[in-house]
């Protein structure tokens, strides 16, 4: 724990004088009640309580500030703080109850770590895949409230890996990021303003551990803990939050990950040049999307989109949507002429159901078969054009690409 001012010892006697003070008005309340007729200590059991904590100079330096716990603001004054330490009095000690609180109002600021838990996605060991962002096996987190809140409510089911908020197993892996120095107390406009930029950072890794890694749409559920649990006066419901895809996904699989391409992929993605690899997210959310639609005509429909965003920009962008996509698809990924033939078929026939869905066509049986397999060829040669912009890290001269000879390499796995 960090920037904590000195101790004050005369504050702790006072809290100890009026939890004993308190304890004596509340047993001699509980002699006349039952366990069915017993309340929770009211303002005349908390007085003295109240009194202690209002006489503690801790207190009067940080009194009607906030503290940060729980995703959320709690102001800091002495009649809730009252029931806190009294009922941990009666759970502990006196002493060690005048501890916590004298520590918690000393307090400014103290290690935070931003935790989100991860459905879909399997790994066996931790890797770093964004500064300071690690991604490990779910067990391999600390013990924590919430975590064991998650392990208690998974429901084991070889169907689903994750159906809904409050149906899922038990998650695969999990994202952790630790912040130092978080502000704890006093400063409630700087600490929120952290943790929307530690939400906010948290998408593109989330695009691509789903479209270029996992190929599937991923649930995750995060929430924010100090170190020291002892800091956490929120509740923990408080602060768990969902981020789900604009769709909500059922996801079937936990899909296993290999660290050391997972590694290499993400540090390609870092390095590429800034405005290919914002064109590059916004294409791997429509992928997502895509793969979380029910209804194949919508699968097809965000699919293009997801390869139109990838490879637009450059001359010949007027050009035919589906001639485009197909064309630039196969030269980025090369091979013999007759796989980037091939490719481009593939993606030309997408294009055209696109086309048809998009002017009212309704599907033949057949063509909705056909639809489906290509559907699932398509998002593989999606995450193929990924891989092959991670590994030349900028976009190419489009019209140069188009027709130019590419590599007769064989590229088939």
């Amino acid at each position: 724990m960090t920037g904590k001012v000195e101790n004050t010892a005369s504050d702790r006697d006072r809290l100890i004088a009026g939890l004993e003070a308190s304890l004596i008005i509340w047993n001699e309340w509980r002699s006349s009640r039952t366990l069915l007729t017993e309340s929770p200590p009211d303002a005349s059991v908390l007085a003295p309580v109240v009194a202690a904590i209002n006489d503690c100079e801790s207190f009067k330096r940080v009194e009607g500030t906030s503290l940060f716990s729980r995703n959320s603001g709690i102001g800091l004054y002495a009649e809730p703080l009252s029931l806190r330490i009294f009922l941990r009095a009666v759970r502990t000690s006196n002493f060690e109850a005048a501890d916590w609180l004298t520590r918690l109002l000393e307090t400014r600021s103290a290690n935070f770590r931003f935790v989100a838990a991860i459905w879909g996605l399997s790994i066996e060991e931790e890797v770093e895949i964004a500064p300071g962002l690690m991604l490990l096996p779910f067990d391999h987190l600390p013990d924590s409230e919430v975590k064991r809140w998650l392990v208690g409510r998974a429901i084991p089911w070889p169907l689903h890996a994750w159906y809904s908020t409050g149906f899922f197993g038990r998650p695969g892996a999990a994202l952790v990021r630790t912040v130092t120095n978080f502000p704890y107390v006093g400063n409630l406009e700087e600490a929120m303003r952290c943790i929307e930029k530690l939400e906010e950072d948290l998408r593109a890794p989330l695009y691509f551990l789903q479209a270029a890694v996992a190929g599937q749409p991923l649930a995750v559920g995060a929430w924010f803990e100090y170190e020291d649990p002892d800091l956490e006066l929120g509740e923990r419901v408080g602060s768990f939050s969902w981020f789900l895809p604009e769709v909500v996904p059922s996801i079937t699989q936990l899909v296993t990950v290999d660290t050391v391409s997972l590694k290499r992929e993400a540090d390609l993605l870092r390095d590429l040049v800034p405005d290919v690899r914002s064109k590059l997210l916004r294409s791997m959310e429509r992928f997502v999307l895509s793969q979380c639609r029910r209804n194949a005509g919508d699968r097809a429909l965000d699919l293009v989109l997801a390869f139109e965003t990838a490879v637009s920009g450059g001359k010949g962008d007027n050009s035919p949507v589906n001639w485009r996509i197909a064309v630039r698809t196969a030269q980025m990924l090369g091979g013999t002429l007759e796989q980037r033939k091939e490719t481009r078929r593939v993606v030309s026939q997408l294009g055209g159901f696109r086309n048809g869905i998009v002017h009212g066509g309704a599907l033949k049986a057949h063509e909705q078969k056909e639809l489906e397999e290509n559907l699932l060829r398509s998002s593989l040669i999606y995450r193929q054009l990924l891989r092959s912009f991670l590994s030349l890290g900028t976009a190419p001269d489009w019209s140069a690409l188009e027709l130019q000879p590419t590599s007769d390499k064989d590229l088939s796995l």
